[in-house]
């Protein structure tokens, strides 16, 4: 007799999905959304940013059905999973917007430039 098995012979059968798998496979994508906005920050990609932001606010909406009243509770394990990516992907959006900064202020002087007005224009008001 062989110690193979047979050609069919099941499969062997999968731990179940955690209930709240979906929750935090969710999130998961979330912090890799942000991740990638802070690398095309960091390299001035700011066209790249954008598009990442519309995505993760898709992906955030997504989060909201997920995580919607009558949904299964996380396990504290999973939990403890989501509040650690919740705080990465707080601490990516704080990295961003410190590189944003000089670039939105940069912006406004394209669009609002302070230069003092010639004495002669201001005559003719």
């Amino acid at each position: 007799m062989s110690a193979t098995p047979s050609r069919g012979a099941s499969p062997a059968v999968q731990d179940p999905v955690p209930a709240g798998a979906p929750l935090l496979a969710a999130y998961a994508e979330l912090a890799r959304l942000s991740a990638a906005m802070l690398d095309a920050a960091r390299r001035g990609d700011w066209d790249e940013v954008a598009s990442h932001e519309a995505e993760c606010a898709r992906r955030t909406e997504h989060l909201r059905q997920l995580a919607s009243p009558g949904t299964e509770s996380l396990a504290e394990a999973e939990r403890e999973h989501c509040i650690a990516l919740i705080q990465q992907v707080l601490a990516d959006d704080a990295a961003i917007r410190d590189l944003a900064q000089p670039w939105m202020k940069e912006l406004e002087q394209i669009i609002r430039p302070t230069r003092p007005r010639h004495p002669v224009y201001s005559s003719f008001r």
